[in-house]
């Protein structure tokens, strides 16, 4: 009975191994992806595995032939794209190794030499046989169980963040304005633009401020990545203190902040008074606030893979073909990257649409995140389109995948563009309200064109936490902002002067980590504020 068990189970080992790359994928990204996102890849996954099974079986009329033979394949298959990233940037001898040219063939060579040889060889065969049963049985357990204690933590705190609260309404018959926080990810105050990246920003602040808007022109950044920027500047607070669990796993961290973002003080102290929150899809896991009043999705296409699709397809062999033809049109772009159209699409439609939430007759709370002028750099200074070539990321400072050449243009480019959508966007919005709103517009931090996020050099730390941080309140009263102020500061700013609280201002401090290490905030002193 075990006998039968065992070589009938066996059959499933290629399906294991097929599975892990998306499961591992997915435990990862986890809750910013949804099972709905996965089953498709989990699928066909697994019935590729089963047909190529079956195939080597056919042709080598051998059960443990067939299995290692597709288990190999389908190992090499899953781990190409890993590969080819690592790589990529290597040269040798003046040469880069790291291109589809070399790799792929190796690749193959590597397979067939390997199974010319363990055909021959009935020990490795034999060893290698009872070497994948054990590792493919203990490797699926690790995606499997990170989502579900991943999902056990998530569900949890999500009943507990959803109980409902006493509201504190204000009197109906006061004319209480909008308020609107618009982050644009990555965009540099001007005296860096004007410094770093040759840009003169001087024409769009002077509009900004012939609107009404005040410009703090030395503000910086308190911390220089997206999600502790806007959880410390939507919960008033610095986030030193509540984190400091040296231990805590990664993962578990970035729920913690998500759920704290999302669950702010901010948007509880708004929210008892009556303010509808409203927010849009931000194509960024840890900014959706998915359970909003109002939560705006803007229109994607269902032609093509989705997001997670197109992840996984560029760490498999598929990698090679999408590079090789996104190159050469659009419309393989398209097919391939469909979060590039969506990106496009989503910065696009959201700021164009915010004059329409103007008109809306509750009093409302609305949060805009866009990942613009930030990496990656789809718009040219008239908006067409720009094809990268390469596939999809958020990735910046270090981890950008272009030089720092690359970088200038790119970010140069995409933020004149952004410039006049912005301005279309104000106009919009201060044409369409009842009564004049409250409008933050902020960068969550600086660009990072020569930030080595593992050693950050003065001139880069100036560059990411430079910011633009500007201000319009309806009475034009800007008797509480100052120069240098901080995101921690700026509600306690508003609300003190929309609520009549006395909150009290915080010390402007500024604490450097990076993505592979949250939880090291060490505080960054600067003597000023100009870029050196």
């Amino acid at each position: 009975m075990l006998k039968k068990l065992e070589q009938y189970g066996s059959f499933l080992l290629p399906v294991l191994a097929a599975l892990f790359s998306p499961l591992t994928l997915f435990a990862g990204n986890f809750p910013g992806i949804t099972i709905e996102d996965v089953f498709r890849s989990l699928f066909i996954s697994a019935a590729v595995a089963m047909l190529l099974e079956g195939l080597a079986w056919i042709i080598l009329r051998d059960r443990i032939q067939a299995i290692l033979t597709s288990t190999t394949a389908i190992v090499l298959f899953f781990s190409y794209g890993h590969f080819y990233q690592a790589i990529k940037p290597l040269n040798v001898m003046g040469i880069s190794i790291g291109r589809h040219r070399y790799l792929l063939p190796l690749f193959i060579l590597l397979f067939l030499g390997w199974l010319v040889w363990i055909r021959r060889n009935q020990n490795a065969q034999r060893n290698w046989y009872a070497f994948f049963q054990v590792a493919q049985i203990i490797l699926i357990l690790f995606p499997v169980y990170r989502l579900v204690s991943l999902g056990a933590w998530h569900f949890e705190n999500a009943d507990s963040a959803g109980e409902n609260q006493e509201m504190l309404f204000l009197e109906n018959s006061e004319n209480y304005p909008d308020i609107y926080y618009i982050i644009l990810d990555g965009y540099a105050r001007a005296d860096v633009l004007e410094h770093r990246y040759a840009f003169d920003n001087s024409d769009f602040l002077e509009q900004m401020e012939e609107r009404g808007f005040y410009i703090a022109e030395e503000a910086m950044t308190n911390y220089p990545t997206t999600i502790l920027s806007l959880t410390s500047s939507l919960n008033m607070d610095y986030l030193n203190d509540m984190f400091y669990e040296p231990d805590m796993d990664h993962n578990e961290l970035l729920q913690r902040l998500h759920e704290l973002f999302q669950h702010s003080e901010v948007r509880t102290v708004l929210e008892r008074e009556g303010y509808f929150t409203v927010a849009y899809d931000t194509g960024y896991f840890l900014t959706q606030m998915e359970d909003a009043d109002v939560y705006l999705l803007a229109s994607q296409s269902s032609h093509g893979p989705n997001q997670f699709e197109s992840m996984l397809m560029d760490t498999t062999m598929i990698r090679s073909m999408m590079d090789m033809l996104v190159n050469e049109t659009e419309s393989t772009e398209q097919l391939f990257y469909p979060r590039y159209e969506a990106h496009r699409n989503r910065i696009q439609t959201t700021l164009n649409s915010l004059g329409e939430i103007a008109s809306r007759p509750e009093r409302s709370f609305v949060f805009v995140h866009l990942v613009s002028p930030h990496p990656p750099f789809i718009f040219d200074a008239n908006g067409e389109r720009v094809i990268t070539g390469e596939a999809f990321t958020f990735n910046d400072a270090s981890d950008f995948n272009g030089s720092t050449e690359d970088y200038i243009n790119g970010y140069s480019g995409q933020l004149t563009y952004l410039n006049t959508l912005v301005l279309d966007a104000v106009d919009a919005i201060l044409a369409r309200s009842e009564y004049p709103p409250y409008i933050l517009i902020q960068a969550d931090h600086g660009p990072g064109s020569e930030l080595v996020w593992g050693e950050p050099s003065e001139a880069a730390l100036h560059e990411r936490f430079g910011i633009l941080n500007a201000y319009y309140f309806p009475d034009g009263d800007y008797q509480s902002l100052y120069p240098i102020i901080t995101p921690v500061n700026s509600f306690r700013v508003v609300l003190n002067h929309l609520l009549d609280r006395d909150d009290l201002i915080l010390e402007d401090a500024y604490y450097y980590s990076y993505p592979a290490n949250l939880l090291l905030m060490e505080e960054v002193q600067f003597p000023d504020t100009a870029p050196q």
